[in-house]
């Protein structure tokens, strides 16, 4: 007879390529957009994939990001979020720029028109997390651009948003 311990000597060594395979970071590269994830606040993960999503919900159930931590992802100097895309002119559009590791940081915010014209610039010193709110009776129905940029301009943020008519 094989001793116990001639057993669990072999049974590992057949399974030292099960404990070296790779953990599966997303089920599926598709977005499920029929998840129930509409919330509003910004409670920024670093998904496996190194991509900072909203909120935990947003990431495992929307995404399917299947490991993530709290916070920002390393690659990446502050995150910028915008709810809700599209807004009508009857909501409020909330703007948050959220420093990675909540250390403190300066930038500006610029949004442009579908026509290149400079709608609101805002410049912002020394917080790890700014809150904005605008009220969309100030934008007209159509595309604009936002941008985040450090101070420094070593690091910047770059996102569309879509206003509709009530």
């Amino acid at each position: 007879m094989y001793s116990k311990s001639f057993i669990l000597l072999v049974s590992c060594l057949f399974c030292s390529n099960a404990l070296s395979a790779q953990f599966i970071c997303k089920t599926s590269d598709i977005p499920n957009t029929g998840s129930l994830c509409q919330i509003e606040y910004f409670e920024p993960v670093c998904g496996c994939d190194s991509v900072t999503y909203r909120h935990p919900c947003d990431a495992y159930r929307i995404h399917n990001v299947q490991f993530y931590t709290n916070g920002i992802c390393n690659n990446q100097a502050f995150a910028v979020d915008m709810y809700p895309i599209p807004f009508d002119q009857s909501k409020p559009l909330k703007l948050a720029v959220q420093m990675q590791n909540n250390t403190t940081g300066s930038f500006q915010i610029f949004i442009w028109d579908t026509y290149g014209a400079l709608q609101l610039q805002r410049s912002v010193y020394s917080t790890f997390r700014y809150d904005l709110t605008l009220d969309a009776y100030h934008f007209h129905p159509g595309v604009y651009i936002v941008a985040v940029v450090s101070t420094s301009g070593s690091y910047f943020v770059r996102k569309k948003i879509l206003v509709t008519s009530i």
